[in-house]
């Protein structure tokens, strides 16, 4: 009985293998063409109907929230790679549309140069970032995230893409002032988010496109949660962040995989600006943030369904919207009144490092305002951001 039941399952998985290679035969949507792309292995496109399907779940997104007035400014963060380049294109292809269902908004580009390559190298991205951007005749800007964490408080500088000063900016030192990887990736996380808001405001912006793919946004959900930031987790990974009054920072890429964007900008003859300068040549146990990097991309190869399940898990996410916001990030402070597992572990602290004061309360109070006004996560990075 065993044996023949395995057989049978045998058969019964090699008959759906047969139907899956069949499948993978044609393209799925047109049911004729030979496939020239195949995503999440069970999905399989001709050139013909990848590229029109691509097109379409980029404007649905976009189209869906209502976020963008008629001939609105919208500002577009720029990072060199598949997924800003494929950003670009849709944008130009949008604008160009003879029809009434072109995109109706004035596109600002911003390159945020965050100092993780040598001088040499920035400068030759910078150049190649300012003939991409002029190509598709869009006004682009330059800013410093380094610069800006210095000097958090201050306004950020930015210059004009084809204005000589970008040079003497690009080549300025800045260290950062984090003991280790994990604290200096959410400083830099964090710190990137505000400058993003700060320059939207001076471009007068009050929308905001980053090029965030699926992977990012699975990767920024549980590396944030186990940051401890998981209770505005839904401002963080959602499909528009609104916790600015003003500016509403949206992601359209957020459903597409880098496989996509690749052959997308392949079949369309788009160069990615410089994608082999942006290696990482941190390890994967470098920091929290690389660890979890890992871990999905390995569960991904062979679940390929893991991203797109963590990412709509993030789109049902909420979270509250009153009470105190931290000074840091701008998200809603976590409850003071009740007692919280990130209160429980101040305390635990506290009383172990104040034995002399165990029997006042009063002093705990007194320590613990200071930090009302941050939220869990921030708490670990103030310091070096000098709040």
């Amino acid at each position: 009985m065993c044996s023949l039941g395995g057989e049978v399952m045998m058969e019964e998985h090699a008959g759906s293998s047969v139907k899956n290679n069949l499948k993978l035969d044609t393209c799925k949507k047109c049911f004729t063409e030979k496939p020239s792309i195949i995503l999440r292995k069970i999905d399989a496109y001709c050139k013909s109907c990848f590229l029109p399907a691509t097109i379409h779940k980029f404007r649905a997104t976009i189209g869906k929230y209502r976020l963008i007035k008629p001939n609105e400014r919208v500002l577009i963060i720029y990072v060199n790679g598949h997924p800003s380049s494929a950003l670009l294109h849709f944008i130009r292809g949008g604008l160009d549309l003879p029809t009434h269902k072109k995109l109706r908004l004035e596109p600002v580009i911003l390159y945020i140069d965050d100092h993780k390559l040598s001088p040499e190298e920035r400068l030759a991205i910078a150049k190649n970032v300012t003939h991409e951007i002029s190509s598709y005749n869009f006004p682009g800007y330059v800013t410093s995230l380094h610069n800006f964490i210095n000097d958090f408080n201050a306004e950020p500088k930015y210059y004009e893409l084809n204005n000589n000063l970008i040079v003497e900016n690009l080549l300025s030192n800045a260290n950062s002032k984090s003991r280790n990887r994990t604290q200096y990736d959410d400083v830099m996380e964090v710190s990137r988010r505000q400058l993003i808001i700060q320059m939207a405001k001076q471009l007068s912006c009050r929308v905001v496109f980053t090029p965030e793919i699926s992977v990012d946004v699975a990767v920024k959900m549980l590396s944030n949660l186990s940051l401890g930031r998981g209770s505005h987790l839904s401002l963080d990974v959602g499909v528009y962040d609104d916790r600015d009054s003003e500016v509403k920072i949206l992601q359209p890429l957020r459903y597409f995989d880098m496989k996509e964007l690749a052959y997308y900008n392949i079949f369309n003859g788009i160069e990615p600006v410089n994608a082999g300068f942006t290696k990482d040549k941190q390890s994967a146990t470098s920091s929290v943030n690389k660890l979890i990097t890992k871990f999905v991309t390995d569960l991904q190869e062979n679940y390929p369904s893991t991203v797109k399940t963590v990412v709509r898990t993030g789109d049902k996410l909420m979270c509250e919207t009153t009470g105190n916001i931290c000074d840091i990030c701008k998200a809603p402070v976590e409850n003071q009144e009740q007692l919280s597992s990130s209160e429980a572990k101040d305390f635990s602290h506290w009383v172990s490092t104040h034995i002399k004061d165990l029997n006042t309360r009063s002093d705990y109070d007194n320590k613990n305002v200071c930090n009302s006004k941050l939220c869990y996560g921030c708490r670990y990075i103030s310091n070096v951001l000098n709040i």
